[in-house]
């Protein structure tokens, strides 16, 4: 089963969407990156965000329908293991596209 969106799922959101995910979670789901010790340089890295992650993003956030989002959309089935991380993801996309 696949647990976590891919990088080229990661990739779909543009800055506006990352900025707001991040705003939203307050910085939850990202995490610091030293990038150069010297300089002491940190970035924000972009998380793949797992199935949990997703459920509570759209839990706190007041998405209605998440529970029943597997069986209501395009005929998904519940605990369909093939699909269930990107229909979580579209669920994800969609609130940060309305943020």
């Amino acid at each position: 089963m696949k647990q976590h969106i891919t990088k080229k799922q990661l990739n779909e959101l543009s800055e506006k969407e990352w900025e707001e995910l991040r705003k939203l979670t307050d910085g939850k789901y990202f995490f610091e990156k030293i990038t150069d010790f010297v300089e002491k340089e940190v970035t924000l890295t972009k998380p793949l965000l797992s199935i949990g992650q997703m459920i509570e993003f759209l839990d706190e956030m007041g998405a209605k329908g998440w529970s029943s989002l597997i069986c209501e959309k395009a005929g998904y089935l519940p605990l369909d293991k093939d699909n269930i991380c990107d229909r979580f993801w579209e669920e994800v996309k969609e609130v940060l596209d309305n943020g």
